[in-house]
């Protein structure tokens, strides 16, 4: 009888042992979680105030209130570009799509990925920057350009454009179907034609 009683004994401490471990373990992973959660957060929020920042500091709208304004070909936007090649050498020009207020200045990698983890300014953050790949033509008259940047779920960077084919904004595009790019020596206007998601 004594060793029946040890032993249920023995068994409720190794349960309770075996408790206690699964809820130190939960506890450990709920605050590596909640920390990841919350410096994604503020790395989201520091990105978003630089790229703000750059834009306050080096990009202005001309006033459009002339008789002109209407048959203007592109938005009539000021743009600092030696003072944004400056702060990056590897800037190549502005990205303009006014129909969802997407508004970044845009840079040419030097190494494969590097602007995946990297912002304008050189800081490492997972939001990256808005970057042309190695390969293209960094003056925009090649066959063929390729922009890239993360489709962030906060709607910065490119994650602004699935509202694109939310069913509410199907007339974004038939308002305004264009998007520009401004270099130092060019305004480009592209209409598009496609998206997909």
């Amino acid at each position: 009888v004594e060793r029946a009683v040890q032993k249920k004994k023995n068994r409720k401490r190794i349960l309770n042992a075996v408790r206690y471990i699964a809820m130190a373990v939960m506890a450990a992973i709920v605050i590596y979680e909640g920390y990841v959660l919350v410096s994604g957060y503020l790395e989201n929020d520091r990105a978003k105030k630089e790229y703000a920042s750059i834009e306050d500091t080096y990009v202005s709208a001309e006033d459009s209130s002339g008789a002109e304004a209407s048959d203007q070909f592109y938005p009539d936007l000021e743009i600092d570009h030696e003072g944004l090649y400056e702060l990056n050498n590897d800037y190549i020009g502005w990205l303009y799509f006014p129909a969802v207020e997407m508004s970044y200045p845009a840079v040419q990698e030097r190494r494969v990925n590097e602007y995946i983890a990297k912002t304008f300014e050189g800081t490492m953050n997972g939001n990256g920057a808005v970057f042309m790949d190695i390969l293209s033509d960094p003056s925009f008259t090649g066959l063929s350009n390729f922009l890239f940047a993360h489709n962030m779920r906060n709607r910065t960077m490119f994650g602004i454009l699935p509202v694109l084919a939310e069913d509410d904004n199907k007339e974004l595009l038939e308002k305004d179907p264009y998007f520009y790019v401004y270099t130092k020596n060019a305004v480009f206007r592209y209409r598009v034609f496609a998206y997909y998601t």
